[in-house]
């Protein structure tokens, strides 16, 4: 029998949900565009229900990695190399269960050691998928504090302006999901980022389309 659900995600065989069809519709035509956003909500707000519905509506036409930062250790956000491993086992894991094959032995393939590496090799499984791919991360507060994390959104955002001006394969979408909005972050981007941006001080999610789906449930 289905029963109600208050924390954590709801899933349509086991829980009573609203339909959201068409908050999704709306959500499914930012992606379609190619645009990155945020759902900056509180808790129990849907975020994480959202998305896996989301993943579910797309999967015909989109290849979407589902990232969570949920149970990420402090330890993944220590280092470098603690960042790009616990990302790469995550995208690795994502590959394997679309059954993007070659895509997953090119990754695993790859060494990792700054972020141009894991710019090139982002470049590098996304040309090996057979469909566009649709990043889509949750939990995002967990790393917002760290600088690594902050560098891996700047690399993401220079992916972004560079796949117009020079042909720059990355993802079609990227939507980034918790309680902060990360478009406000401003903090010091160094030299070390893949391509510095010109102010460095500027948000690294500047690119971000305002996001105007209302999830509230009220009719």
């Amino acid at each position: 029998m289905k029963k109600f659900n208050d924390r954590g995600p709801c899933f349509r065989q086991v829980h009573y949900m609203a339909d959201i069809s068409d908050k999704i519709e709306e959500i499914t035509e930012l992606v379609d565009g190619g645009d990155y956003f945020v759902i900056s909500k509180p808790r129990q707000y849907g975020k994480t229900t959202t998305l896996c519905v989301l993943a579910q509506t797309l999967k015909d036409r989109y290849d979407c990695l589902d990232i969570s930062f949920e149970t990420s250790l402090e330890e993944d956000f220590d280092s470098s190399a603690n960042f790009f491993a616990y990302i790469k086992r995550k995208f690795v894991d994502n590959l394997k269960e679309l059954a993007e094959t070659e895509a997953a032995k090119c990754l695993e393939g790859t060494e990792l050691l700054k972020l141009l590496d894991l710019s090139d090799a982002i470049s590098a499984f996304i040309n090996r998928c057979s469909k566009p791919v649709v990043l889509m991360v949750d939990e995002v507060d967990a790393g917002t504090d760290h600088k690594i994390f902050i560098k891996f959104l700047s690399l993401l955002r220079d992916k972004f302006i560079n796949r117009g001006k020079k042909g720059e394969i990355t993802f079609q979408s990227v939507i980034l999901a918790g309680l902060r909005d990360v478009t406000k972050l401003k903090p010091e981007i160094k030299k070390e980022s893949a391509i510095p941006p010109d102010d460095e001080h500027v948000s690294p999610w500047n690119i971000a389309t305002q996001f105007k789906v209302d999830m509230s449930l009220g009719y």
